[in-house]
């Protein structure tokens, strides 16, 4: 018994285990405190409700209330089980918005649009979609994730915000320019240091600028970053940026604006709306879970830009809920991190006393996902745990549990589980 209790302990969050005694398996029977897939409905079951148009995915409720396709802002998760795609679709698609989305992007009226650059540039331009066009073009697979995915494993919870679980990611196939051929068409002067962007959305309620996030010069500057108007081979969809985005591959989702009316290159750090802490930063050092005061400025002076996201895995097939008689089974999966290439991914059953390699395809370019799968046989009956972990090019590797709890709930890239029943 006391081996058992051993064991169970190994596989449980250290936030959970102050809260357990023998006999007794409370944080709703292994919360996640980093596995953040235990919370989500099983396939099919009612409780999803999805977004109009957008048939595979979930509303995220606002909390304390039910989910509504007709709250605002919009938010919505992929359904693991729907991401198994290289591209994914845009029905299956996550969305993540703050306010109001634009008329022009429901209307896809293009009267009187223009991107305009201007601060620390030489020049500055009100750009035409056919002349930003003009630059070579090109399309690729970048994964685009929310920085708050997984935030439903925090323990203790991250009350008053979207409590996303695995799905806020997608593969997306982006078409567009490099902003670094627009940028140096105009010049930079020694200056610059960010690029600060604004969209045309605004509050669910009222006017005034909602959110105006940037990304360091040197990430509008690499080869990766673009602006793109269009996604898997279509015009950027309303919830996802129509007519212009930015999509800088490798950091998290709300650095990468959406419904684009202008660029201001700054010679200091950006300080837009959701610039400042605790917004989409990370405290300098670890702490105890709950403890991180936001009221208290001192704390938040220490806080850091969230750039590179983690490295992760998420498991596709099989479903949520299996109860079945085999033992046999392929596991499959995506896997992606915000530092490029991953080089391997791992599967256990046994609460991560021993790993498994999966075969892991190539990525379709940097900062593309990649496919995963091996095939298992379960020892006995039984209620098994599976879990995945992936280790990317630099040898990062996903942590067992949520890494360092914040306030917001930020970067969580803890192993993710699904649950198998073999019966006899």
């Amino acid at each position: 018994m006391q081996a058992l209790w051993i064991a169970l302990l190994m596989v449980l969050p250290s936030g959970c285990m102050s809260q357990v005694m023998p006999g007794q398996v409370n944080c709703s029977m292994f919360p996640a405190g980093g596995v953040a897939q235990w919370g989500l409905p099983c396939p099919g079951n009612k409780v999803d409700v999805p977004l109009p148009g957008k048939p595979g995915v979930r509303i995220l409720p606002i909390p304390g209330q039910k989910p509504d396709p007709n709250t605002c802002p919009s938010n919505a998760e992929g359904k693991p089980y729907l991401l198994n795609d290289e591209i994914t679709p845009i029905t299956n698609f996550y969305v993540r918005s703050h306010g109001q989305v634009p008329k022009r992007a429901l209307t896809r009226d293009m009267t009187g649009w223009n991107l305009t650059i201007d601060g620390d540039v030489i020049k500055t331009k009100q750009f035409t979609m056919a002349e930003l066009q003009a630059f070579p073009v090109y399309s690729r697979q970048y994964i685009l994730e929310c920085a708050g995915n997984g935030r439903h494993g925090y323990n203790p919870n991250v009350e008053h915000a979207n409590q996303w679980t695995v799905g806020a990611v997608g593969n997306g196939n982006w078409t567009g320019v490099l902003l670094k051929d627009v940028l140096q068409s105009l010049g930079l002067k020694s200056t610059a240091k960010y690029v600060g962007w604004y969209g045309e959305d605004k509050k669910c309620k009222g006017e005034g600028v909602l959110i105006s996030r940037g990304i360091p010069i040197e990430k509008a500057l690499d080869n990766y970053t673009m602006l793109v108007w269009a996604m898997n081979g279509e015009p950027l969809p309303a919830y996802h940026g129509f007519p212009l985005r930015l999509i800088a591959p490798g950091f998290p989702g709300a650095a990468q604006g959406k419904w684009l009316y202008r660029l201001w290159i700054r010679n200091q750090t950006h300080d837009g709306a959701k610039m400042a802490a605790p917004s989409y930063r990370l405290p300098a050092y670890p702490g105890i879970p709950g403890a991180f005061n936001i009221s208290d400025p001192a704390q938040l002076a220490t806080m850091k830009i969230i750039t590179q996201m983690g490295v992760k895995s998420v498991i596709t097939k099989p479903t949520r809920c299996l109860t079945t008689k085999n033992t046999t089974f392929r596991i499959e999966g995506k896997t992606w991190s915000g530092a490029g290439d991953v080089n391997s991914v791992e599967v256990a059953y046994d609460g991560g006393h021993n790993w498994h390699h999966a075969r892991v395809s190539k990525p379709v370019n940097k900062y593309s996902w990649q496919s995963w799968w091996i095939d298992i046989t379960l020892p006995s009956q039984g209620v098994w745990r599976i879990f995945s972990r992936a280790t990317d090019h630099t040898g990062a590797t996903q942590p067992m549990f949520a890494p360092y709890w914040n306030p917001k709930g930020y970067m969580n890239n803890a192993v993710m589980e699904l649950t198998i029943t073999v019966t006899k």
